[in-house]
């Protein structure tokens, strides 16, 4: 006849963090349903071909339209009247409209170079983290976006725990 086996240890159960994941490595879930999200920068002509064609594709757009140059936090904002045009264009089409979500991107370059000394500074400083946030913040809400994505490269490991503080604040 059949009878339960006892095992003399029991298996120990995978704890959080990275044993799971790692045992999850491989296995999809059967809910899984992956955020699809593309990046746009206006200086690229196959940017604006490629979200032409792929738009209904897109769960998120993210265009690089944000720069946080300045040791004061200050924001600037860059006008893309081809994507502007092209968003309102889906929007507003009589049939099939489409309203895709865009969560802009800030980052510290300013065309030319990556501004790291001047992040730096800002980080630095409660009142331009502050000032910055804020500014963020008030540009979401009036663009009506669900969210800002924050793209500040090379963040040396001297400003690591003020760019957290600043993440936490935004």
């Amino acid at each position: 006849g059949l009878h339960a086996v006892h095992m003399m240890t029991k298996p120990k159960p995978l704890g959080r963090g990275r044993h799971r994941k790692l045992a999850a490595l491989g296995k999809v879930p059967n809910n899984y349903d992956p955020l699809r999200a593309a990046f746009y920068v206006s200086w690229d002509s196959n940017s604006i071909a490629s979200l032409q064609q792929h738009y209904r594709d897109l769960d998120v757009l993210i265009p690089e339209a944000l720069h946080a140059v300045s040791p004061g936090g200050h924001l600037d904002a860059d006008e893309d009247p081809k994507l502007t045009a092209f968003l309102h264009a889906i929007k507003t089409r009589k049939n099939d409209p489409v309203d895709l979500p865009v969560m802009p991107m800030v980052n510290n370059y300013d065309g030319k170079d990556w501004r790291v000394p001047e992040m730096v500074e800002m980080l630095a400083n409660p009142a331009a983290r502050e000032n910055l946030s804020r500014q963020l913040e008030e540009f979401a809400d009036a663009e009506r976006d669900p969210g800002i994505v924050v793209d500040f490269e090379l963040v040396p490991k001297s400003s690591q725990n003020d760019f957290q503080k600043f993440v936490h604040e935004l």
